[in-house]
């Protein structure tokens, strides 16, 4: 099954790479977001030092943190792995996806600034390798980029962007995991991650909805 699979991608690839026009705006679409997601992760690192509004979180009261920071970071790229395979053999979808995701991110950094809040208190900092390669002076120092989410606004994003029940079952069983692991950790206010998803569907209905093609 797995051969028949990679087979039919790379059939797909063969095809779509034919078409020359498509593949100047498919490189040039994935250059772009990505160029936009570093600037603006590296930018938001000017914003580690800035005071914010310490939030009342009921929930955290009841819960003793704890670093999860290997689980969340391993069932977060668990599901945006799934999900990349699943969509692979779509180009256009996956491009269109790009597309709405950097969106998401542009919209999360913009909250961010227009409203800064400070880490929970008794944070323990979440490290991400992945991210932390990319992000001058590593993204462990930076502890107030809170509303919203961007682990969740990321997972909710690829829920909604894929019609395949197996898939969405998985990625909002590690969606639901990985909130709670965030706000147990106090990484996140409970605010950050409920809101999360809102945006994330804003960024689905405006730029992968409705289109001529089905993820």
């Amino acid at each position: 099954m797995i051969t028949s699979t990679l087979e039919s991608i790379g059939n797909t690839w063969k095809a779509t790479w034919a078409d020359k026009v498509f593949i100047r705006k498919f490189n040039i679409t994935l250059a772009a977001c990505m160029v936009i997601y570093l600037t603006i992760a590296n930018l938001l690192m000017m914003n580690k030092d800035r005071s914010g509004m310490l939030l009342n979180d009921p929930i955290q009261a009841f819960i003793q943190p704890r670093d999860f920071s290997y689980i969340i970071f391993f069932l977060t790229y668990l599901g945006v792995s799934a999900f990349l395979f699943h969509i692979i053999s779509r180009p256009q979808t996956m491009q269109r996806a790009f597309i709405g995701f950097t969106a998401v991110f542009i919209m999360r950094a913009i909250m961010i600034f227009v409203l800064p809040l400070a880490p929970p208190e008794g944070q323990v900092t979440l490290y991400d390798p992945v991210v932390d390669l990319f992000v001058v002076g590593s993204a462990a120092q930076l502890k107030n980029d809170l509303f919203f989410s961007g682990h969740i606004s990321d997972l909710s994003f690829l829920i909604f962007c894929t019609n395949n029940k197996t898939l969405r079952s998985f990625l909002i069983l590690v969606a639901i995991i990985v909130g709670f692991l965030l706000i147990a950790q106090r990484v996140h206010y409970t605010a950050d991650v409920i809101a999360a998803p809102f945006f994330a569907y804003w960024g689905y209905r405006v730029f992968v909805a409705d289109k001529d093609f089905s993820l």
